[in-house]
């Protein structure tokens, strides 16, 4: 009986577990591609007889399920995670510090002290124009286009 096919099985695991502890989603790609060769071994053994094309297989597949991770679902949660709620009205009211004046031509930057929607730094224009400083406390009384309004805290 050949061991390979469970050496790349028990490898992916293992990569998969040491994902669990470091929450980067890096390790993870290569875990699943080991997942992978060791899957396609068991399937083909006479395909993959040589350990240098099961290593070759498996960095093929790394390349190709990182590039995925960073093209296609790295933006697409990101998107999601952003724009998930905003209109709900679940971020009117909350208050912070604004790191980052708002002008006419820019918005500004305001800073939670707890994320909001999986950031703690949103973009944002000063409601009614009034006038803010930087270090201002400044609490969100809208949402316009992605942007925050906000107006200082009386």
């Amino acid at each position: 009986m050949d061991l390979i096919p469970y050496f790349w099985i028990i490898f992916g695991l293992m990569l998969i577990l040491i994902e669990f502890f470091t929450t980067s989603f890096f390790i993870l790609w290569f875990g699943i591609s080991a997942l992978i060769v060791g899957i396609t071994v068991l399937v083909y053994p006479h395909a993959m007889d040589s350990f240098v094309i099961q290593l070759t297989y498996w960095i093929i597949a790394s390349v190709i399920t990182i590039v995925l991770w960073f093209k296609a679902f790295k933006p697409a949660s990101k998107l999601r995670q952003i724009n998930a709620g905003l209109n709900s009205g679940e971020i009117i009211g909350e208050t912070g510090v604004l790191v980052k004046v708002p002008t006419a031509h820019r918005p500004g930057s305001i800073r939670f002290t707890v994320a909001m929607f999986g950031k703690t730094e949103w973009q944002c224009t000063a409601k009614n124009n009034h006038e803010l400083r930087m270090g201002d406390s400044v609490v969100v009384k809208g949402v316009e286009n992605n942007l925050l309004l906000v107006d200082a805290v009386e």
